[in-house]
């Protein structure tokens, strides 16, 4: 597993949609104005910036999608 060279990452292993191990992992860096600013990386890919509004939607979604996705683990017979 690879860093980023972020100030603080911290990275989870899981599967992609074709079974391949991949990592997404996160992290706080400066931005060139000095400001720290939220970051999200999947595999070798780019870095995304998230803004504190934005972060808080990628956990809400993330946390929806695990309750939805559980519940419907659920009615399974």
């Amino acid at each position: 597993m690879a860093t980023r060279g972020w100030r603080l990452e911290r990275t989870v292993s899981t599967k992609d949609t074709t079974g391949q191990n991949i990592d997404i992992t996160v992290g706080l860096s400066r931005d060139q104005h000095g400001n720290l600013k939220g970051l999200i990386g999947i595999g070798d890919g780019p870095t995304a910036v998230l803004g504190t509004d934005i972060a808080a939607e990628l956990i809400e979604n993330i946390r929806q999608t695990a309750a939805t996705a559980l519940a419907n683990e659920q009615e399974r017979p």
